[in-house]
């Protein structure tokens, strides 16, 4: 059964909640768990990990994110922010507008790729060995980290950023055979 939890912080008191009745628990989280200590140092405590265990190499493919360009400099925010401004015939926003700003904001940071592409955005060498360290360490405790980023990334070809379309579109796919689903049949079986 899956549970979702509404945010990555909220993770590991559900792990500890589910643990303390005996209740066999996996986590399943995009990649960006990786962005920040907290709730990722939390989520392994709670599945009775050990933080020392993982943390130099995180420190390593974490640092080399982190100092990678932001993905959009200020002239490019700006000018995508003042297409949607322009295009905005009301004098008060809409709930869909702000998203559109909120998104443009989003995608101008690393992580924000990370968060999309998973593995593939962590730069070759050095860092995505030790990742690639880090998540079959969190694995043998019960915690799969999306290689492709995030749930969405499993099939691309499907939703609009809406994350319930995205859902229910992809449950009514066949996913024991659309080979769109390849992914998303490769973690059932990391697990």
């Amino acid at each position: 059964m899956f549970v979702p939890s509404h945010g990555k912080a909220k993770i590991p008191g559900m792990v500890i909640a589910l643990k303390k009745i005996a209740v066999p628990t996996f986590s399943i989280c995009d990649f960006d768990i990786f962005n920040n200590v907290s709730p990722l140092k939390e989520l392994i405590i709670a599945h009775g990990g050990s933080w020392s265990d993982i943390e130099l190499k995180w420190k390593i493919f974490k640092g080399a994110i982190d100092g990678l360009k932001s993905q959009l400099n200020k002239a490019e925010v700006k000018e995508k922010i003042d297409q949607i401004i322009e295009s905005i015939t009301s004098t008060d926003l809409t709930f869909k507008e702000v998203e559109s700003i909120r998104e443009i904001l989003k995608v101008s940071t690393a992580w924000s790729f990370a968060k999309t592409r998973g593995l593939d955005f962590v730069p070759a060498g050095d860092s995505t060995k030790a990742c690639k360290e880090v998540i079959e360490k969190l694995n043998e405790i019960g915690i799969f980290p999306l290689l492709v980023g995030e749930l969405e990334s499993f099939d691309r070809t499907i939703g609009n950023g809406n994350k319930s379309k995205w859902l229910e579109e992809a449950l009514a796919k066949d996913v024991k055979s659309d080979t769109s689903l390849i992914n998303l049949r490769d973690l059932s079986k990391r697990g």
